[in-house]
């Protein structure tokens, strides 16, 4: 598109010189015979930009989450047709609100950025996602719901484009925590996997209803469920079992 420019704009001057060069002084000849020695160097190096640079932009391949000024998830819906989701790391907190609901639709996925420096001090922090709020997550057999890493390009593609430069591993992204807030929240999950993560953890302040069935946390870190209270999870898989 921009090589068509250039050759329209040099088909403009040479019918412009053709026609007007008799009317030209020599100091005006001059001038226009530099203009033409600076776009033939410009249009050559383009030229040569585009063999030896090839262009590697590449569109934006995720969808960042709805937040709010606080940079708070809100209510909203993760869809396999806008996947995958990234979740940031570092400062970010990935909170989701008391009275707010996600809803995580059969076949998302949902990645965590790579570690991230906050502030000065300390080493990178792996992302984490935090419920107060209400989590709707219900995959299907054929099309579970995944969070998994950055780095994982068996689902969502190669997010970070970077080819087979980088592979997961576990603990890649730290944890999905829910409650700790004086706060009621509904927890369904039901054919959801937890690819390369650290922990899910269930804190006791607050009232959690919650619905756990098929999660797989066979890649995860050794730690895999923290409760703080009664947990039913049926038809599971963890750690490779």
């Amino acid at each position: 598109m921009r090589l068509c420019a250039y050759v329209s704009a040099l088909s403009h001057l040479l019918v412009y010189t053709d026609t007007n060069m008799s009317h030209l002084n020599q100091q005006q000849t001059l001038k226009l015979s530099f203009n033409f020695f600076l776009f033939f160097n410009f249009l050559f190096l383009t030229l040569i930009s585009f063999f030896l640079f090839p262009s590697t932009t590449r569109a934006t391949s995720y969808t960042n989450p709805i937040l709010n000024g606080n940079g708070h998830l809100v209510t909203q819906t993760f869809t396999k047709q806008n996947s995958p989701y990234l979740l940031q790391s570092g400062c970010a907190t990935n909170t989701l609100n008391p009275g707010q609901t996600l809803t995580i639709e059969p076949g998302a996925v949902i990645k965590f950025a790579q570690p991230r420096v906050c502030g000065w001090w300390g080493g990178p922090l792996p992302g984490s996602l935090i419920i107060y709020g209400n989590l709707n997550s219900k995959g299907t057999p054929t099309d579970p719901i995944i969070f998994t890493a950055w780095e994982d390009d068996t689902v969502g593609g190669d997010t970070n484009n970077d080819g087979n430069a980088t592979t997961p591993q576990p603990y890649a992204w730290n944890k999905i925590t829910f409650g700790g807030q004086p706060a009621s929240s509904t927890i369904n999950m039901d054919h959801v996997h937890f690819n390369y993560g650290g922990e899910l953890k269930f804190y006791a302040n607050g009232t959690i209803t919650s619905t756990l069935n098929h999660l797989d946390m066979s890649t995860t870190s050794s730690r895999i469920i923290v409760t703080e209270i009664p947990l039913t999870i049926q038809n599971s898989r963890f750690n490779g079992t």
